[in-house]
């Protein structure tokens, strides 16, 4: 399992690694993901075992293993609360996409706070879509009285959040100088 980079092995036969499948999510943040991983690997094994039986072809086990991870990214994207994702960045880490602590988390939107009198404030931001995914800055600077002196905004490209937050800075020091 890719996703988790770990692999489970029952000598007990299917119903003990049935029994023990929910006990070996590494994360609690993450049962959701991992019920539905359950279910799509269920699924998977069942199609393959159809169309060896109804049409003597066989699935390898990496055809296998990407269709277990479209399956649960496709019905997070279309049934989950990570719609805003693309299913791309989904199937790099569903597992980190759809945890239950970021599809929780609530957009914390602050008050902007003005500079003292006379002095200007660049507020800016860097973001991406996945971890690294494709990625955008923006700044706004403003005088102490709030009225807009300038802005970007600026597609960078592939770059992980850290980057695009830099590249947002390293943006509006150049604007400034």
């Amino acid at each position: 399992m890719g996703w988790w980079g770990m692999e489970s092995c029952s000598s007990g036969g299917l119903l003990e690694w049935i029994r023990a499948w929910s006990g070996m999510c590494p994360r609690a943040s993450q049962n959701r993901v991992w019920s539905t991983l359950f279910f799509a690997m269920i699924w998977t094994i069942w199609e393959a075992r159809n169309e060896l039986v109804f049409k003597g072809s066989r699935m390898t086990i990496e055809q296998a293993t990407d269709l277990i991870k479209f399956q649960v990214a496709w019905w997070f994207k279309h049934h989950g609360k990570c719609s805003m994702l693309p299913i791309t960045t989904m199937l790099l880490n569903l597992p980190e996409s759809c945890s239950e602590a970021k599809v929780q988390r609530k957009a914390n939107i602050g008050k902007w706070i003005p500079p003292i009198e006379g002095a200007f404030k660049f507020n800016v931001d860097g973001s991406s879509r996945g971890n690294p995914g494709s990625a955008g800055i923006g700044g706004v600077l403003r005088d102490s009285s709030g009225k807009i002196l300038g802005s970007f905004s600026l597609n960078v490209g592939y770059q992980d959040e850290i980057t695009a937050e830099l590249l947002a800075i390293h943006k509006a020091v150049n604007l400034c100088v």
